[in-house]
């Protein structure tokens, strides 16, 4: 990896990051959770440098992002010694919820490129929540996926109820978060929570292989593509129509004209990413 762009400091003050690393790989940026004693449980400390990196994924020479774990976790889900106020403290849980979890499942979502989860073990509450929000999820052979806060009594605020019922069908999604029930990385690609299993040794290699074949692409088509899978679930197909004809308006997608080119030269394009 490009170690010249490792951990720069949050909000561009020149400080490390204490609870996540990130890296360059040439166009793929890589967003590690560094917490490995705790499981990588969320903090105020790591959603606030987390949403930072995610900014800094927006500049036009990251193509693709890549989101981890160290050590045997993913994410634990929430660290409750780490944490602000609860959202069982009413108005001001429920503000600590709003600018925490739902602001960093917001920037997965809303970036305009391919996001993957790099699953290399445990993964669960809100540390699943940040693996659904990803665009594509390739897990290690060993991890256990499962959200596991209905079994705590705790209520879920970060994206699973939305997620869930749309990757794995409604009979699963509730199966899966009202029971708390932990699955293997194999059952997970079987019903579709994951895309796909491998080795644990061979995990980044190969996440990174698919994030560089993903960064090679149309980036800003793809991510205009992103965004109107995503707004179209729940619109008819009219709905839908007219949000196309809306991005086919206002959106310039210049690397169409290097495919033009490309094809008349008989080649294959070399996008540009604009």
């Amino acid at each position: 990896m490009d170690t010249s762009e490792t951990k720069r400091g949050a909000q561009g003050t020149g400080a490390e990051y204490s609870s996540i690393r990130f890296d360059r790989d040439g166009p793929v940026g890589v967003i590690t959770l560094n917490r490995p004693r705790s499981l990588n449980a969320m903090t105020d400390d790591l959603i606030e440098e987390l949403l930072d990196a995610l900014k800094r994924c927006e500049a036009d020479e990251v193509r693709a992002v890549v989101i981890t774990g160290t050590g045997r976790a993913f994410c634990a889900g929430d660290d409750l010694k780490g944490m602000g106020p609860r959202p069982s403290q009413l108005r001001r849980g429920y503000h600590w919820l709003q600018v925490t979890h739902q602001d960093w499942i917001k920037a997965v979502r809303d970036l305009r490129k391919p996001v993957l989860a790099a699953i290399n073990g445990n993964c669960h509450g809100a540390g699943s929540d940040l693996a659904l929000a990803c665009d594509f999820r390739v897990a290690a052979e060993t991890a256990l996926l499962g959200d596991i806060r209905l079994s705590h009594a705790i209520l879920i605020g970060s994206g699973a109820t939305y997620f869930m019922p749309r990757l794995v069908g409604l009979g699963r999604a509730l199966e899966l978060l009202l029971t708390g029930k932990t699955i293997s990385a194999r059952e997970a690609e079987r019903i579709g929570l994951v895309n796909r299993v491998v080795p644990d040794a061979s995990l980044m290699s190969e996440v990174l292989a698919w994030a560089h074949e993903l960064a090679r692409g149309p980036t800003r088509a793809m991510g205009v593509t992103k965004i109107e899978i995503y707004r179209e679930l729940d619109m008819t197909l009219a709905e839908a129509l007219e949000d196309e004809r809306h991005f086919l308006t206002n959106e310039t997608v210049l690397d169409a004209a290097v495919a033009r080119e490309a094809f008349l030269q008989k080649r294959k394009p070399e996008f540009k990413g604009n």
